[in-house]
């Protein structure tokens, strides 16, 4: 995830949700070894806990191991 749930309380100051970046960062992928193809935030509906649609953010992160 990216964030919370907009029906969800908040803040939530001790808790940290990664981005796309550090998480490709906390990967630590050996250069030259593997490729990032995705990295990136995107927005999805889900129902609420009432059956409401909401928005939630989420990340994407797709990587391939190069040949050789």
């Amino acid at each position: 995830h990216s964030g919370f749930p907009e029906w969800h309380p908040g803040p939530h100051p001790d808790v940290h949700l990664p981005t796309p970046d550090e998480v490709v960062e906390s990967l630590a992928l050996p250069e030259g070894e593997w490729e990032v193809l995705v990295c990136a935030e995107h927005e999805r509906v889900q129902n609420n806990p009432e059956g409401r649609p909401a928005t939630c953010t989420d990340n994407t992160v797709k990587v391939r191991r190069l040949p050789g």
